[in-house]
């Protein structure tokens, strides 16, 4: 693999900003400068990271030696040549060796998130992915390229970086979700085009979710948005996304309500309704199921009065 930049004095010089990092409970928090759309470190720590998650998506690339990174409980065995993508707010801890070498994305999701078709891109890659040129031979030396020409983007102050930056990032992502949506197998007692055709409609159906969340939505008005009876809108929506229609949608509203509690001091009754649950003994109950806590103990939690810990 072709390295266009690999002297950490040069990821030193364009992250002046870092200050080390910032560590919630478990979440590490402003990780990726404000207005931008990755941070990029060139990292030649043998110092272990224990459990942690955050909100940016994390790309690994090693240079030298083999690392041990453990993904909700997976071990991943990576080494150069191989990189690993690790999904938004996933815990995962990372084992290094001594003398290793490696490149680290911090990649934040948000960048797409205004694009049509990124609800579709987020479920097809909602696990971890290890990509080898064995696993992923088709598309295996574009997205490398992409991720070193990005690289030459990061440090060098040309004009446009960040459209750069943002162009070949979507282009990574587009291949991978492809290349995932080709190795499933989905809606199998269908014609190819009958396929695509539900592919579309079903994107359209979750474009419209991620946009509306706040609104009354049920599963008749989405079906027939969709043009499907409900029932095998039902049937369809799970096999695609491997949730229920009412799952999915909740989880946009909870995105939101979090966003809300982590990043204003909006009233926690406010927040409720603006993130379209129907009352706030919901909400709470659905806070506590996911994050074990109340939302004003969410809050507490991610308020930014951080436990900092030296990159």
């Amino acid at each position: 693999m072709r390295q266009l930049h690999n002297n950490p004095s040069e990821y030193h010089a364009r992250n002046q900003d870092w200050t080390g990092r910032i560590l919630k409970n478990d979440e590490e928090i402003q990780i990726v400068p404000r207005n931008q759309p990755l941070r990029i470190f060139l990292n030649q720590e043998d110092v272990a990271f224990p459990p942690h998650r955050h909100s940016a998506i994390e790309a690994i690339m090693p240079l030298e030696g083999n690392y041990r990174v453990t993904v909700s409980g997976h071990p991943y065995d990576i080494t150069p040549e191989q990189l690993l993508i690790i999904p938004s707010q996933t815990t995962h801890s990372i084992e290094c060796p001594e003398g290793g070498k490696r490149f680290i994305y911090l990649i934040d999701p948000e960048i797409f998130s205004e694009l049509r078709g990124f609800a579709g891109v987020r479920t097809l890659m909602s696990d971890c992915l290890l990509i080898t040129l064995e696993t992923h031979a088709p598309i295996y030396h574009e997205i490398t390229q992409l991720f070193l020409r990005i690289q030459e983007e990061y440090l060098e102050e040309r004009a446009f970086r960040d459209f750069a930056i943002h162009g070949d990032l979507c282009r990574i992502f587009m291949l991978l979700a492809r290349y995932q949506l080709d190795q499933i197998n989905l809606f199998e007692d269908s014609k190819p085009e009958k396929r695509k055709e539900y592919f579309e409609k079903l994107q359209n159906a979750m474009d419209f979710i991620d946009k509306h969340y706040a609104e009354h939505l049920d599963l008749d008005s989405i079906a027939q948005y969709s043009g499907f009876s409900k029932f095998y809108f039902s049937r369809l929506f799970k096999e695609y996304t491997g949730q229920t229609f009412y799952d999915y949608l909740t989880e946009q509203r909870m995105k939101a309500a979090e966003d809300l509690l982590a990043r204003t001091d909006t009233p926690i009754t406010d927040v409720v309704f603006l993130s379209g649950f129907s009352s706030v003994s919901t909400f709470n109950r659905t806070m506590k199921e996911k994050n074990g806590c109340s939302p004003s103990e969410f809050r507490l939690r991610r308020s930014p009065v951080p436990n900092r810990q030296q990159q």
